[in-house]
Formats: structure tokens, sequence, C-alpha cells
């Protein structure tokens, strides 16, 4: 497996259980967070859907 590839994936993981970890939102703060979870979760999806138009590490 290529270095970037696994950089993405372990990102996007790190959205996902940051998302997940902000469920139920019992504040601001945790919605905050469970938001911002959700875009790095969908930024690195689209890294790792095409690689070609977006720059690794």
């Amino acid at each position: 497996m290529c270095p970037y590839r696994s950089f993405w994936i372990a990102v996007l993981a790190y959205g996902a259980l940051s998302a997940v970890a902000a469920l139920p939102p019992t504040g601001p703060a945790s919605a905050i967070g469970g938001v911002a979870g959700v875009l790095v979760a969908v930024s690195d999806g689209y890294a790792l859907l095409r690689p070609d138009r977006v720059w690794g590490p």
C-alpha cells in the first residue's frame, strides 16, 4: 500500500471516529465537533477516491 493512501485512510478513520464520539450531541461544542469530524471524513473520502486531484502529506 502506498504511504499516501495509508495516510488518507488514517485521517479518514480519525474523522469518522471523532464524528461518532460526538453522538449524541450534549451541547454546542460537541455538535460542532461532530460536524467537524464529518467534514474531515468527507474530505478524506474524496482524497481516497480522487488521489490525482489532491496532494499528499
